[in-house]
Formats: C-alpha cells, sequence, structure tokens
C-alpha cells in the first residue's frame, strides 16, 4: 500500500504562501481535518484504503476492496479528492469514541463536497459525512435529500428523543458547494455556501462512538455519490473563527 503525502505532512493550502490560512490556525477548536491532499492511503489502482487526519491523525478505512472510494489528484477543478460511487464507498470508524464531543457540547461539521446525484431519478438520502452510533437517533450528520425533485442539503443533529433535520431550500446541491451544520444544546443551523442559515431548535444529545466520510456512522448506507474536498470537524468557534473557516470553505469550493 502507498500513502501519499506531501514532504511536510501538511496540505498544499498552507504550501500556497507564508501568510496563507489554513484550518490549523483554528488551535484547540480544531477537532480534526480531513485533506486529499495528505494522509490518503492508496491500495491498488487508486482505490483509497485509509483516510488519516491532518491535525490528530484520526483514521477512517475500509476493509472491502469493492467499497474503497478512489483517489484523484484533479478530480476536483483540477484539485485533489477522494470520489464515491454512490453504491457502497465510504470510509469510517466504528471505535471512534473519545474522538468528538458529545452529548450537549457544542460542535461543528463543516464540508467541501461535490453532488452528483440526480434528484429526477436517485431520491436517496446521501451523507458526507456523519457521527453517531448504531442507533441512529445520536448522530449528527451532513447529508444530501431530495425535496420536490430538486436536491437539497440537510443537517442533521441527534436530540431527545429523536433526531432533528433542518433542510436548506435556497441552494440547489447540484455540483460543488461548502457546507456546515452547527450546534450547541439549544440550537442546529445548517448552512451552505455561506447562504442565510436554516435553524431549528434541539436540545442536543450527539454520540461520537462511530465516524463515516461517505455514509452513515457505520457505513452502512445512505453513500455519498460524487466527491469531497475536506472534512472538518470543529468544537464551537468564534464568529472571527468562523468567518475566516467560511473564507477557506468557499476558496477551496471555487478553486
Amino acid at each position: 500500500m502507498t500513502s501519499l503525502s506531501l514532504g511536510l505532512g501538511l496540505p498544499d493550502i498552507v504550501g500556497r504562501g507564508a501568510t496563507a490560512w489554513s484550518p490549523l490556525d483554528l488551535g484547540s477548536a480544531l477537532l480534526e481535518w480531513w485533506s486529499p491532499d495528505v494522509g490518503i492511503t492508496q491500495s491498488g489502482g487508486g482505490s483509497v484504503s485509509a483516510w488519516a487526519g491532518v491535525k490528530n491523525g484520526y483514521t477512517v478505512s475500509q476493509q472491502l476492496g469493492s467499497a474503497r472510494p478512489q483517489f484523484s489528484a484533479d478530480g476536483f477543478n483540477g484539485r485533489s479528492c477522494v470520489v464515491f460511487d454512490g453504491l457502497a464507498d465510504c470510509l469510517f470508524n466504528v471505535s471512534a469514541a473519545g474522538w468528538f464531543p458529545t452529548g450537549s457540547e457544542p460542535m461543528e461539521l463543516h464540508g467541501v463536497v461535490q453532488q452528483d446525484a440526480v434528484a429526477a431519478s436517485d431520491t436517496a438520502p446521501r451523507c458526507a459525512v456523519a457521527l453517531g452510533n448504531s442507533s441512529f437517533n445520536t448522530d449528527m450528520r451532513g447529508r444530501r435529500v431530495v425535496s420536490s425533485g430538486v436536491n437539497r442539503f440537510a443537517g442533521v443533529v441527534g436530540s431527545d428523543p429523536v433526531g432533528v433535520s433542518r433542510r436548506v431550500d435556497t441552494v440547489d446541491l447540484s455540483g460543488r458547494h461548502a457546507f456546515s451544520v452547527v450546534a450547541d444544546s439549544s440550537e442546529m443551523s445548517s448552512i451552505v455556501d455561506n447562504e442565510s442559515p436554516e435553524t431549528a431548535a434541539v436540545v442536543k444529545n450527539v454520540a461520537a462512538e462511530q465516524f463515516a466520510i461517505g455514509s452513515l456512522p457505520n457505513g452502512t448506507a445512505q453513500f455519498w455519490l460524487g466527491r469531497i474536498r475536506h472534512v472538518i470537524v470543529t468544537g464551537s468557534l468564534s464568529a472571527d473563527q468562523r468567518s475566516l473557516l467560511t473564507s477557506f470553505l468557499l476558496a477551496e469550493r471555487a478553486a
């Protein structure tokens, strides 16, 4: 197997200049960041068997060769990404306890993705990122759904006694987008491309025992169809931190 990384062990976004901002500049608020510029382990034909995070090395993997997504060096508008086929491809870890906050603690999921499912013929929910456990009522997810024949983004946050979903109906999720799911003990928000957030009251009760990129937390369903450039998990961000991160996400979407 071959592990791809740059010499410094940092994504090339950091190397664009001495003053280039990256999620690492969030300091302790950054819990993990998956970038395809580093941490990718390939296992024949470009298939991805593991993806390690930039900050803490938290690793999601796939043992089944038939369910491994593909690495592309230039598939995200000329930049690297991981490509998921929407059938079984995903990377996950069912022993992720201790990675991220649980219960009502604030937490945020962020991503830069390309969504390729066609709304007219594919109405299945498809997760870009998800954490939780096998009960699926204490999850936190960022996923694609279909509403009135249009691709939409929906954040999901586990609550008492069931999860709360909030859909963004102002953006067609087809193609490349940046998204965020933000939650604390009383409210959750779904955001796409820095448009106005869609919010809902929620008594947050999220587990963090399993984590997946491209599916439900345990790698069993809701498989992503498209490309993933970044997945970022943070704690609560200040207004300045969120502004900087949003600028990074939008720049990566457009690059």
